[in-house]
């Protein structure tokens, strides 16, 4: 499969890591998910521990709506990079 080499790919990965919130938003199928899964993995492959949470699942909504900061971060984990799909 061919990917599309996105714009906005170079301006997420340049704002990684600066303690901020970024948000990916469009409408439906047109590779939001994609582009994310592109930079977790070249994340990964430097190293960083990732963590990826599908929202549409049960177990990820469930936890999520916690609002005990144990348990958020427990779910989160240790990991350099979370990203919410």
């Amino acid at each position: 499969m061919k990917l599309i080499e996105r714009n906005i790919k170079s301006q997420v990965e340049s704002n990684l890591y600066k303690g901020k919130v970024i948000v990916i938003y469009g409408l439906r199928r047109v590779g939001k998910t994609t582009l994310s899964k592109q930079i977790i993995k070249e994340q990964e492959a430097a190293g960083k521990k990732v963590n990826y949470f599908n929202c549409e699942l049960f177990s990820a909504k469930q936890a999520l709506e916690s609002n005990n900061e144990v348990e958020l971060k427990r779910f989160f984990g240790d990991a350099d990079l979370v990203v919410l799909d």
